[in-house]
């Protein structure tokens, strides 16, 4: 178990330090640029705000992290698109706010060796 934990930690931080290098990437779908932002990141370890994903949902989240900047580039064709109203959390006069606020999610989908990888791009409206 305690292996397994140190496994986990030493993946994130070389996850992390990878996510940090990417910046942006150019999207031939969106015809736009896709940044790797702060939101990004705590998505993949995060459920919700303050709500921790599983270790093991997080471990292979991170692990497969460094496919997404590549399947975003190549990808020409888009899987599933869904545009609602979702709850942001946003810093409005010095304090944090959830608000409901116009949300599109492109959705794009690689098989890699066997395995089905699903990238998701998230845009305020």
């Amino acid at each position: 178990m305690e292996d397994a934990l140190k496994k986990f930690e030493e993946m994130k931080q070389i996850a992390e330090k990878h996510y940090h290098t990417i910046g942006e990437i150019f999207c031939p779908f969106l015809k736009k640029k896709v940044s790797f932002n702060v939101k990004g990141l705590n998505h993949i370890k995060m459920k919700e705000w303050n709500k921790a994903r599983a270790v093991s949902d997080q471990y292979m989240r991170l692990k497969l992290l460094k496919l997404a900047p590549i399947i975003l580039q190549n990808s020409n064709t888009l899987q599933e698109s869904v545009e609602k109203k979702s709850f942001e959390r946003q810093k409005i006069n010095s304090r944090w706010e959830k608000r409901a606020l116009d949300v599109k999610y492109y959705g794009f989908v690689a098989i890699i060796n066997g395995a089905r990888i699903k990238v998701i791009v998230h845009e305020l409206k």
